[in-house]
């Protein structure tokens, strides 16, 4: 553990160094760019290995590399630094996104969809009405809400109990990766992880449906927004089955050099999802379901994420730390 500090503090007093150091003839943000993305990839990686002495996941280690590194706390990421290594996140969230799919057994998980149906219902309707019920208490002392509409008030806590629905399926897929977790519990989180989110897309365009016309004081439904969404999701499933049938096909026939075919494909699939404005994490879940779930190539999927993933996870939850004020 003394090793690992010492280099630690040797990055971080390097990185302290070329950080000051301006380069003629090159674009500093790029240059320092690139090197902040070389130091964070090692600095978390060692933390993460530190903070599993104390029985915790190496994500933990990884965020609090980035929030000690990022622009407000020591300063060795700057801010635009930051937002130019964010676009890594649309990598990372369609690689834990093909995990999601690719670890969604349906003959295993359907024998608890049952629970796992009630446990997003329950947790829907209770965050709702805690919401509208806290804006409704509190509205006098909340400053845009002070002069509004009844209405106006439950239309709000609609929309933010929607929003506060939706979690980020990274943390959860990245631990169960990180641990190798398995059994009905796992199951069990893995299947609310998976279907919630693509139940909170629909209650959130459902809830905005009938939270505008409240807010501007106006009736009846705006179904747009629903029809958009479903128009949407709808695409983001077809792409996403075309896209586990090129996989599928990729790993029968050719099955070399997986995960570079597999970082290949993503930046690919992310930039024609946004040409076509088709849900990028919604495409990648579906795609991995369908060569699990249809296929028996599901196990070389997770195998050729498993090679690709540690670099990219590194690098997601440590950025995700430093974005942090």
């Amino acid at each position: 553990m003394k090793r690992l500090m010492v280099v630690i503090a040797f990055l971080v007093a390097l990185m302290a160094f070329f950080t000051r150091i301006d380069f003629i003839g090159i674009d500093s943000l790029i240059a320092e760019s690139m090197m902040a993305l070389g130091f964070t990839l090692i600095v978390a990686y060692l933390v993460g290995k530190i903070v599993t002495r104390f029985q915790l996941p190496k994500i933990t280690g990884y965020i609090v590399a980035g929030i000690l590194v990022g622009p407000f706390i020591i300063n060795l990421l700057s801010e635009p630094v930051v937002q130019n290594l964010q676009l890594i996140d649309s990598i990372a969230l369609s690689l834990i996104a093909l995990t999601a799919g690719g670890e969604f057994r349906y003959k295993t998980i359907k024998k608890q969809l049952k629970t796992i149906g009630n446990a997003i219902l329950w947790k829907t309707i209770i965050v709702l009405l805690g919401f509208i019920i806290f804006f409704l208490l509190y509205r006098s002392q909340v400053n845009f809400l002070q002069d509004s509409s009844l209405g106006a008030v439950i239309g709000v806590g609609m929309i933010l109990g929607a929003l506060s629905v939706a979690t980020s399926p990274a943390t959860t897929i990245a631990v169960i990766t990180e641990t190798k977790a398995a059994g009905r519990f796992t199951d069990f989180v893995l299947g609310v992880t998976v279907l919630k989110d693509i139940v909170v897309v629909l209650i959130f365009s459902l809830a905005l449906s009938i939270a505008k016309p409240m807010i501007l004081g106006k009736s009846g439904l705006k179904a747009d927004y629903i029809y958009f969404v479903f128009k949407e999701m709808l695409l983001s499933v077809g792409i996403g089955f075309v896209a586990g049938v090129l996989i599928l096909l990729y790993l029968k026939y050719v099955d070399k050099q997986r995960t570079l075919f597999l970082l290949g494909f993503m930046l690919f699939g992310i930039e024609f999802a946004r040409m076509v404005h088709a849900e990028i994490v919604l495409i990648f879940m579906v795609a991995g379901f369908f060569v699990q779930n249809f296929s028996d190539s599901g196990a070389k999927l997770i195998d050729a994420i498993e090679e690709s993933s540690l670099p990219i996870f590194v690098i997601f939850f440590a950025i995700a730390g430093a974005s942090l004020n």
